[in-house]
């Protein structure tokens, strides 16, 4: 196979504000809450040690000198102030509906990469418990990929706004 290069990337996701507000019937202020509520649930969490298992701490070199920090829980659910969230401004169109503040981190997206045979696969995944579905074609929003149908062996709903979980 050869020499291959690994990139990160990131996709902004602001594309989907056009179909959150229109024909949806999701208002504002119901993301607003449910963003809300979200946050005060993911602290709560968190404060108890339900994610504990799931982190990894990592280094994170210091900038211009400064020494490194380990980060070992999510730096983005300590800064809910739920009176912010009500009076941001729309991130994406004017009179739009999501906001900063509904919209996860640039450092909440999490990822690994594990090369193993497909045995070694099938047993990883039963052994993590992530697999509950079969193999199949599942819906695609046709803004996320031109209007058909994507294969999938895991999927993941991650809900990058209020809007899209609601």
């Amino acid at each position: 196979m050869g020499i291959g290069e690994v990139v990160d990337g990131m996709i902004k996701d602001g594309l989907s504000d056009v179909y959150s507000d229109k024909g949806s019937s999701i208002s504002r202020a119901q993301q607003d809450d449910y963003s809300i509520q979200s946050y005060e649930r993911a602290i709560a969490a968190t404060n108890a040690g339900v994610f504990q298992w799931e982190v990894v701490p990592v280094e994170v070199p210091g900038a211009r000198g400064k020494p490194s920090v380990i980060v070992a829980k999510d730096d983005g659910v300590d800064k809910l102030d739920a009176a912010k969230v009500r009076k941001l401004r729309p991130a994406f169109k004017e009179g739009g509906t999501v906001t900063a503040g509904k919209a996860s981190t640039i450092s909440g997206g999490v990822a690994a990469l594990v090369l193993v045979s497909g045995n070694g696969a099938r047993i990883i995944v039963t052994l993590l418990g992530v697999l509950k579905a079969k193999q199949g074609t599942y819906g695609v929003a046709g803004v996320c990929n031109g209007g058909g149908g994507a294969s999938a062996l895991v999927v993941e709903l991650t809900p990058t706004f209020a809007a899209s979980h609601l």
